[in-house]
């Protein structure tokens, strides 16, 4: 399920989502990179977690000299005080009062950062 989707079918799934916070890791560039979301969803019962994520290990591209974007990360952190960084992509068992947290890549920046008007 998207994260978008997630929002909508709240109600329905036994999760609790919200944004912890933005990634403040703007990019060099003449026009700097955007900075990404850091989202936690709690489990409020035992669930099947699947993520099909995509730039956990390169950042997204500068463009015409602009520095990459930041990489984003996907932490399980378990209840019992244990947490674990995952992959792009994993499915896995997570128990009631689980926490996913999905820090999204922020973008890459555009153009030489020398080129800016400071």
């Amino acid at each position: 399920m998207r994260i978008g989707r997630l929002q909508r079918k709240g109600a329905r799934l036994p999760v609790r989502s919200d944004v912890a916070g933005v990634e403040n890791v703007e990019r060099a560039g003449r026009h700097r990179g955007g900075a990404g979301l850091v989202r936690e969803i709690e489990l409020l019962a035992p669930a099947t977690v699947t993520l099909l994520g995509e730039r956990r290990a390169l950042g997204p591209p500068g463009l015409a000299g602009g520095e990459p974007g930041q990489v984003g990360v996907n932490r399980w952190l378990r209840a019992d005080g244990r947490s674990e960084t995952l992959a792009a992509t994993v499915k896995l068992d997570a128990l009631e009062a689980d926490q996913i947290e999905i820090a999204t890549p922020g973008g890459g920046g555009f153009g030489l950062a020398k080129a800016r008007d400071r």
